[in-house]
């Protein structure tokens, strides 16, 4: 029989042993790693930045009467709002969207800013210039590889805003890209609208009292494609993939319009698209 002694030191290896084993290198504690690997899906989370904003930066008025047009820019080179006549608005209504993507088609790699939200992955933007009658705006994605300028324009004779978007290739060789321009259009701050498109192209949208709002491809046409044309969702589309939404024309939906320019980019070279805003 075990003295009280022998039972006690019995214990006391068992326990030491067992302490050892929970402590040496290697030991899987499965809490404790789900709670690790918790920390770092949150940390990746927190690591990609959003500079989305819906905010006027830039606010540009012109004309009297029917021709009367007031737009404003964000930080972000985005038309947060566009009025004409006066009282008539087309973007500023409920969820505000309107913006820029950019898809590089050689990495399957897409960049958007939509105002209302962003794909995280811009450097801050930088202000170049800023007059009474427009504004230039340009950024490049966190990675580098890809430089947007844009130059928003004021057009009172027509009137129309101008967005000339120069993209620059950074990295040194050939890559596949496409640019879209986008805007979730609800004309006379109305969000069910009819809308359509066409080939080279321009997509619009308007109330049925006959309010609208044009995305025009203007000037030279230096992409290998453009085509305009509506999807059926208030939401800014996938760059990479913009036409997952297109059912071709729609009648009374709350959906939004973009261009498509597509293109292809060698070492260091930049190419041009321009597009308008009009009212109708």
């Amino acid at each position: 029989m075990k003295t009280k002694f022998q039972v006690l030191l019995t214990i006391t290896l068992f326990s030491i042993g067992a302490l050892a084993q929970l402590s040496k290198p290697g030991a899987v504690n499965p809490e404790r790693e789900a709670a690790a690997l918790q920390a770092q899906q949150q940390a990746a989370q927190n690591a990609v930045k959003t500079d989305a904003t819906t905010d006027c930066a830039y606010t540009f008025t012109s004309g009297t009467g029917l021709t009367y047009m007031q737009y404003c820019v964000t930080v972000n080179g985005n038309i947060s709002a566009f009025q004409s006549p006066s009282g008539v608005e087309y973007i500023n209504v409920g969820q505000v969207g309107e913006g820029y993507g950019v898809c590089d088609e050689t990495n399957n790699i897409g960049y958007y800013d939509y105002a209302y939200t962003d794909s995280g992955n811009w450097d801050a933007p930088k202000l170049i210039s800023h007059t009474a009658t427009a504004v230039k705006i340009s950024r490049t994605t966190s990675d580098g590889n890809w430089t947007l300028t844009q130059t928003i324009t004021s057009v009172p004779a027509t009137p129309a805003a101008k967005i000339t978007m120069a993209l620059k290739n950074n990295t040194g060789g050939e890559r596949y890209v496409s640019i879209i321009r986008w805007a979730d259009v609800d004309a006379n701050s109305t969000e069910l609208n009819n809308m359509d498109g066409t080939y080279g192209g321009s997509a619009f949208g308007n109330t049925e009292e006959g309010y609208g709002l044009m995305l025009q491809n203007v000037g030279t046409k230096t992409a290998f494609y453009v085509e305009g044309y509506p999807i059926n969702t208030y939401l800014g589309p996938d760059p990479c993939n913009g036409a997952a939404n297109y059912v071709g024309q729609l009648s009374q939906v709350d959906g939004s319009l973009l261009l498509f320019y597509d293109n292809v980019l060698i070492n260091k070279q930049t190419t041009t698209v321009t597009a308008e805003y009009r009212p109708y």
